[in-house]
């Protein structure tokens, strides 16, 4: 039996619930809030509304466990952990052992005179960690040791094994794996030519990198990946609202949802 969907407005996106009943199939147990939820490679992990904690479902299986863990600012890893972020210190839960298995003090455990930010990331075993001070900590869960640390980084996303930062109207790319710095362009003609700020947030696809400004009107300033170059800009008459779930790329089309609910779709 799959999960069955239904569509409801756009801030308030939810799926039905699904548990394992006795018979080893999955049974409605509910409403799941769609938002918090993290894909892994066999399921995903997503928040009951009425347990408060997270559910790991299997569809094809047919198997959905409650994992009896719930934390509101959380994140999946390399399909082995959820993390939550309290203040300064980051906590691991492990899947598999379905229970917390370490917690780091940022600051303490890696010598930094700044705190942690939101907005932590990561690819395999590393963890990526914004600071308050502008630079990003790169360390080995599986060893907890710091791998490295860039200054001035900024916004992030990460593609493959390479990191795309935005700060000081700067757009950076990193080596995920050492931290240096690869290459990097001035964005002061876009401020120069049209204004833009990038103020929003960036999503990065195969071929492109889509930054944002999200004042109005609304922004999207387009990178090819491949050598940083702008190609063009597009322009909204509403507000791209903040964050990256009103942008996305998908079959040669880039679909954005401003902030009076109209979808806009551009081919390029």
């Amino acid at each position: 039996m799959q999960p069955k969907f239904r569509s409801i407005p756009w801030f308030d996106i939810c799926l039905a619930g699904f548990v394992s009943a006795r018979d080893g199939s999955l049974a409605p147990a509910g409403e799941y809030g769609i938002l918090s939820a993290f894909e892994f490679e066999d399921g995903f992990a997503v928040a009951s509304r009425q347990s408060r904690s997270f559910h790991y479902i299997q569809p094809k299986q047919s198997v959905g466990v409650d994992l009896g863990f719930y934390f509101k600012k959380s994140g999946g890893l390399k399909g082995e952990f959820l993390f939550k972020r309290l203040g300064d210190e980051v906590t691991l839960f492990s899947l598999s052992m379905k229970e917390e298995v370490r917690t780091y003090n940022v600051p303490k455990d890696f010598v930094v005179d700044a705190n942690l930010e939101d907005a932590i990331f990561s690819k395999g075993h590393v963890m990526y960690a914004p600071l308050s001070n502008g630079q990003l900590l790169a360390f080995d869960i599986s060893i907890g040791t710091l791998k490295w640390k860039q200054d001035r980084v900024g916004k992030t996303a990460i593609f493959e094994d390479k990191i795309y930062c935005i700060a000081d109207y700067t757009i950076k790319e990193l080596d995920a794996n050492t931290g240096e710095i690869l290459r990097e362009e001035s964005m002061q003609d876009l401020i120069d030519t049209y204004g833009f700020r990038p103020t929003g947030a960036h999503k990065v696809y195969d071929e492109y990198i889509f930054a944002m400004a999200s004042g109005k009107p609304g922004m999207v300033a387009i990178y090819d990946r491949q050598d940083l170059n702008f190609l063009e800009m597009l322009k909204l008459d509403e507000m791209i609202p903040m964050g990256t779930d009103h942008l996305h790329w998908h079959n040669g089309k880039l679909f954005v949802l401003d902030f009076g609910k109209t979808l806009h779709v551009y081919e390029l």
